[in-house]
């Protein structure tokens, strides 16, 4: 049976930018618990293409933590930064919808309307200016023709998202001619036939966005699934940014903290089961995974 013929297939999608936390573990988890449940196949993918923020020495280690916690994969590690031709190529097909912009963040910083993720909603600036590549310093932009798009949650049901009003046209290439990650993120799904994409609820937007863009390609849209985040004690997601802590190593901890992020995700353990290797919690958690349980999201869209 071929990668396509498959009704599902999932992905876990890193930026290494540093070490897997336990909130990467619950994302790659709750991704892999809804693929293996569903049959389907599972895919690691490297969002490398942000030089500026890559470390590429966290790579090889992002690898080998999903390994030592017992994730296997079905298909090559596929890697943004080898896919370059490929996003340049599928630009001509969606070039009558953008335009160039000059705007920097510092003209951007008054305005003060800002969606619930503390972005800048664009105001359409540079909308009519006529700006091209050659003689200006801009980025590439999508314009935004249809705001209204509609997910459809396998969590929490139909998710409606005004673009419009909660993004605004928003950045495909950027000034330095590095690729956004909406537009990078959108076309590897095509690529890699992704079908389901479970992932946490500050990329809700991100998913609108990025379903606006298989929209525009005409490409069928996929189906998501979007999990509460982890928290610190402070009250912030857990991230690199915040100094979220790497996974242990030690093996000793891995089960504990296995069992502690399906808890997370709102599944229940039978009273008494316990687990001599993760092997065994793996089978246990695919067999019982219940969609059902995951908590609600609180983000509004």
């Amino acid at each position: 049976m071929t990668i396509n013929s498959f009704t599902y297939h999932g992905r876990f999608a890193p930026t290494p930018s540093g070490d897997l936390h336990f909130g990467s573990l619950l994302a790659a988890m709750a991704s892999y618990l809804d693929c293996r449940s569903h049959q389907g196949i599972w895919s690691v993918r490297i969002d490398d293409l942000d030089n500026y923020r890559i470390d590429k020495t966290s790579i090889s280690h992002i690898l080998s933590t999903l390994e030592n916690y017992g994730f296997t994969w079905d298909t090559a590690v596929y890697y943004q930064s080898q896919q370059l031709d490929y996003y340049h190529h599928l630009l001509a097909n969606i070039m009558p919808m953008t335009y160039y912009c000059q705007c920097t963040r510092k003209q951007l910083l008054p305005i003060q309307k800002r969606n619930t993720y503390g972005e800048t909603v664009y105001p359409g600036i540079c909308q009519n200016k006529g700006l091209t590549k050659k003689t200006e310093n801009t980025a590439l932009r999508l314009h935004i023709l249809q705001p209204q798009q509609t997910l459809q949650d396998v969590f929490h049901g139909k998710l409606d998202i005004d673009l419009e009003k909660k993004s605004g046209d928003f950045i495909i290439q950027r000034k330095d001619g590095l690729f956004a990650y909406q537009w990078a993120c959108a076309l590897d799904d095509i690529q890699q036939g992704i079908t389901h994409i479970i992932r946490g609820e500050d990329l809700l937007l991100s998913s609108a966005r990025q379903q606006y863009i298989h929209q525009c390609l005409q490409h069928p849209f996929l189906q998501y699934g979007h999990i509460p985040l982890a928290m610190d004690q402070q009250g912030y997601k857990l991230s690199k940014q915040h100094h979220a802590p790497a996974l242990s190593s030690s093996l000793e901890n891995i089960l504990p903290t296995l069992i502690r992020a399906y808890q997370q995700l709102g599944q229940v353990l039978e009273k008494n089961i316990s687990f001599t290797s993760y092997d065994e919690f793996w089978h246990y958690a695919i067999t019982h995974w219940q969609r059902k349980r995951i908590p609600h999201i609180t983000l509004a869209v």
